[in-house]
């Protein structure tokens, strides 16, 4: 019995003498496996703890469990940082009051473990003077690496550009998104914030209301934008809305470029529908989504037609727009669009009688027009429509199968 008890003894003290006591790997360096743990014959031992889990970039100390022999055996595996971080900085210039953070120097941080950035001494963000500014990296195991770099901070006057902010329409029951399609840039602040004001509007009830957005930097430079959100009841054809929009949208997307001015952005629209719309009587005269729709299918169409096609690429671009019923016989339908400031008379209508053709048309136009060309053409209750300028910025000519626009 004896003797078994010192064989069983011995054959333990011989487990126990192959096990390594404590085990050192770097942080982040792959997990160990029995080999680490055992001087040779390794294919007799297994680990009993389930390092798959373990995140070799925390430094820690963990007891591993390995099966192998009678009784119970056990290893230190230490998980030690020793390596500081590799860092790579970049001088900065800001604007004046803008608080950077060291992290915001920082250009490259390699290291096996999180790392945390201080300033040797925090910079003074309200001096225009150049500074030298030093940041320390730390990793976890208290590695550090110190790299030098300089602060210029300038006198911010410039403020944020606010771009895509343009009057909308919607449709009682509606809701708006805001921001959708606005952008706000500055010089300086990666970050300006956006503030928009729609306490007026009210989607319950029809109504032209003022939302006012306002961009500001971090030296509380400021730009404000006001647009005007028209509420309308919800239009015969409603449920085809979001068709409409689409084929605006599209259609927009191919003939709108970025670079064009305002009224190049209007001349476009107007242009696709004269050289896209052949004209047709006797279309519906109350139903402006399906025949905007007709419209920018390029289908037959009236002066209806027409009107509610340049309304919606001219209301999807941002413009506003007043529908104007004519009191000519069996009524004559044109629209008029704000441009700078100042109305102005659309008739897309297929129309070119005596040199007049219809785009930023004034009132002494269309009143020669419906007394000397087509009498009555043009007639409209004048009170119900805002007066236009008594002269326009542009004039359109067909000469030869073709439209010619000129700058007044």
């Amino acid at each position: 019995m004896l003797l078994i008890v010192l064989i069983v003894l011995l054959v333990s003290a011989i487990a126990h003498a192959n096990v390594r006591r404590r085990v050192q790997i770097e942080a982040g360096s792959p997990i160990p496996g029995i080999e680490a743990f055992v001087k040779r014959n390794a294919d007799k031992y297994t680990l009993a703890t389930d390092l798959s889990g373990l995140d070799t970039a925390v430094p820690q100390i963990k007891i591993v469990k390995i099966k192998g022999g009678l009784f119970p055996l056990s290893s230190r595996l230490i998980i030690k940082d020793t390596i500081a971080p590799v860092v790579t900085a970049e001088d900065r210039k800001g604007a004046l009051g803008q608080e950077l953070k060291p992290e915001d120097f920082i250009t490259s941080c390699e290291d096996k473990t999180a790392v945390t950035f201080s300033f040797g001494k925090k910079p003074d963000f309200k001096s225009t003077a150049v500074q030298n500014v030093e940041i320390t990296a730390t990793d976890a195991g208290k590695n550090s690496t110190t790299v030098k770099v300089t602060l210029e901070l300038l006198d911010d006057k410039e403020p944020p550009v606010i771009e895509g902010v343009k009057n909308r329409t919607v449709y009682i029951g509606e809701t708006i998104a805001y921001k959708a399609g606005v952008t706000v840039t500055d010089n300086m602040d990666p970050e300006p914030k956006l503030s928009i004001d729609n306490t007026q509007v009210d989607l319950d009830k029809v109504g032209v209301y003022p939302v006012t957005y306002t961009a500001t930097d971090f030296c509380g430079n400021s730009t404000q934008v006001s647009i005007n959100l028209k509420v309308e009841e919800q239009p015969i054809g409603y449920k085809n809305i979001e068709k409409m929009n689409k084929k605006v949208d599209a259609l927009l997307a191919k003939i709108i470029k970025p670079e064009m001015t305002d009224i190049e952005k209007l001349y476009a629209a107007f242009l696709w529908i004269r050289e896209h719309i052949e004209y047709q009587n006797g279309h519906a005269q109350s139903d402006y989504v399906n025949e905007a729709i007709k419209c920018l299918d390029g289908k037959p169409g009236d002066c209806y037609t027409c009107a509610c096609g340049f309304r919606a690429m001219a209301e999807a671009m941002g413009f506003e727009i007043k529908e104007v019923v004519g009191t000519y016989v069996n009524h004559h339908f044109w629209v008029m669009v704000k441009l700078d400031g100042k109305w102005y008379h659309v008739d897309a209508v297929p129309l070119y009688i005596r040199n007049y053709v219809g785009f930023l048309g004034i009132d002494s136009e269309l009143d020669w027009f419906s007394t000397d060309v087509r009498p009555g053409y043009y007639n409209r209750v004048k009170e119900d429509y805002p007066k236009t300028p008594d002269t326009t910025p542009v004039h359109v000519e067909y000469k030869n199968g073709k439209y010619v626009l000129t700058y007044n």
